[in-house]
């Protein structure tokens, strides 16, 4: 792996914010995904700790109704959400739809805690810490 796609950490080099990317999160034993959030603190010259990425109604209702969607795991837009998307998941023909606001993303520092980018379409995912099949069905 080129240097400048290993994954950034606290402490390492920088001249400006994009010497601290990519900001890659990771899983502890327990499945509980690690967020990382840095930028550059330029006079240290060093990638610093910044605060988490918000989404101001991540995983709230998109205003979806069971039969405006088709069954399955997918993202649709929503303009009553701030960042625009909705995921949304309806695993069966019961009038169960699980769906929350989410936003675009390019890599896994522009979503909130608990969540990452890139395994879905590029838009912030819950994972397992925020289990997206446990959201009440609405």
């Amino acid at each position: 792996m080129c240097e400048e796609n290993r994954p950034k950490q606290v402490g390492d080099p920088c001249v400006d914010d994009s010497y601290c990317d990519p900001q890659v999160a990771t899983w502890d034993e327990d499945g509980n995904i690690i967020n990382v959030y840095l930028q550059c603190d330029t006079e240290a010259g060093v990638c610093i700790e910044r605060e988490p990425t918000v989404i101001e109604d991540w995983l709230g209702s998109c205003g979806l109704k069971v039969d405006q969607v088709p069954l399955g795991f997918s993202v649709v837009k929503a303009d009553g959400c701030s960042g625009g998307l909705c995921i949304y998941s309806r695993p069966t023909e019961l009038d169960c739809l699980a769906q929350g606001c989410t936003a675009p993303c390019d890599s896994d520092d522009d979503c909130p805690l608990g969540a990452t980018c890139g395994d879905y379409r590029g838009v912030c995912v819950p994972g397992r810490t925020l289990d997206f099949d446990e959201i009440k069905c609405q």
